[in-house]
């Protein structure tokens, strides 16, 4: 009688060590299992820094654009020569000035976000800026026709 007591004692003993072994592996691999989430939320790191601080400058730039574009656009003065041409070049700085203040709250929202689809548009939109504004600076200068 009393062997087996302490053989079903140490039985328990022995079950109750597994259990808490297992339950101890078991919050290390849900440790572990967030660790490896967050350290995929953070991929990004300083590279979503640096795009907010970009597109917070290209914000403030876009802004002060839009600005000193509208008021010469408003107040230009008509007994210039080439009014025709000036009135185009204010006119496509005050567009490319909104898009760029698009393109920088896009950007800098992607980047908190770190939402990849918000990011992949912001950088094909900004791609096709770039390229129409390398494409179309030129003309004015070399008096080549658009």
């Amino acid at each position: 009688d009393k062997t087996g007591k302490n053989t079903a004692g140490r039985r328990n003993e022995r079950e109750r060590r597994r259990a808490r072994r297992q339950a101890i592996e078991e919050r290390a691999r849900e440790i572990e299992s967030e660790r490896a989430r967050e350290r995929g939320r953070d991929k990004m790191g300083i590279g979503a820094t640096l795009l907010k601080i970009t597109s917070a400058l290209s914000l403030i730039v876009s802004t002060a654009l839009v600005g000193v574009s509208g008021y010469v656009y408003r107040h230009q003065n008509p007994h210039i020569g080439q009014i025709a041409l000036a009135r185009i070049t204010v006119q496509a700085a005050l567009g490319f000035g909104l898009l760029t203040f698009i393109l920088s709250i896009v950007g800098y929202v992607g980047a908190t976000k770190k939402n990849k689809c918000v990011l992949l548009f912001f950088f094909t939109f900004l791609q096709t800026a770039l390229a129409g504004l390398v494409a179309l600076s030129p003309p004015p200068y070399t008096g080549v026709p658009w």
